[in-house]
Formats: structure tokens, sequence, C-alpha cells
């Protein structure tokens, strides 16, 4: 076992990030069911976080017209072309191999997150609004001042 929490978990190499997480449950060797089922759901998400970062990484890097008209290394082309990303339904595709309608299951999963930021950036405007329409320092102080 990698002493590295993030290289340990990358070793978990499942499509689905709940079997990866039960592999690294697995590894950890005899834990009561209690243990089990409280880390099951932390390291679930983790194996997801982990594998969102890496999508990323690679969503950021990659600019597919570069890859295909030789401007990277082969390498590089392997590298990019070989790294996945998720879909809605937690499954994940490889960039080589995703087809039309899984682009655009991820372009559809993606707004979702923007929207959901979009809200939470909303409320943080709302706030400040309120604080500084109260001159107060924070919300708790609202009603008070209100």
């Amino acid at each position: 076992m990698s002493t590295n929490y993030r290289d340990w978990l990358q070793s978990f190499d499942h499509d689905d990030h709940g079997k990866a997480a039960v592999a690294a449950l697995d590894d950890l060797g005899r834990l009561s069911l209690r243990s089990r089922t409280l880390l099951l759901p932390i390291l679930t998400e983790a194996v997801l976080m982990l594998r969102r970062g890496e999508a990323r990484t690679v969503e950021r890097a990659v600019n597919v017209s570069c890859v295909f008209e030789g401007a990277t290394t082969l390498d590089t082309r392997r590298r990019l072309l070989d790294a996945s990303f998720a879909l809605g339904d937690g499954r994940r595709v490889a960039w080589a191999e995703a087809t039309v309608a899984d682009h655009r299951e991820r372009i559809e999963y993606l707004t979702a997150h923007i929207t959901g930021l979009r809200v939470t950036i909303d409320q943080h405007q709302e706030a400040i609004a309120l604080i500084e329409a109260h001159h107060v320092t924070c919300l708790a102080e609202v009603e008070a001042a209100a």
C-alpha cells in the first residue's frame, strides 16, 4: 500500500468509483462493519473527486484540434486520449473512445454544475448586499440591525 493517499486511491483502477472505494476498503484489511459503513461514502467521494480533478486537468490541457493536427508529441497525444472523464450516470469514457452522445452528456453534466454554482454565487451576492445595506459585518448581525 502506498503511503501517499492520492497514489493509494489512484491504484484502485475501476470504471465505477463505488467499486474503487470498496476495493480501497478491502485493501485496508479487516474492518468492522460499522467502520466499513462509515468509510465507504467518504472513500467513494474521495475517488470521485480525485477523478474529477484528473478529468478537469485533462479538459483544461486538451486542445483537441492540436492533438489531431500533430502539434503535440505522440506521448502527450496518447496520454490525453487515454484520459477519461465522467458522465452524468457515473460511467467513465476515454477521450479516444467518447462518442458524440458521450460528449453531449458531459456538456449536460457540466452545465448542471455551472447552474448550481450560479445559484450559490447569487446567494453570496445577496448576503453581501444584506450585510452592506444594514451596515453590519455578518448575516448574524442583520436581524439585530433590522
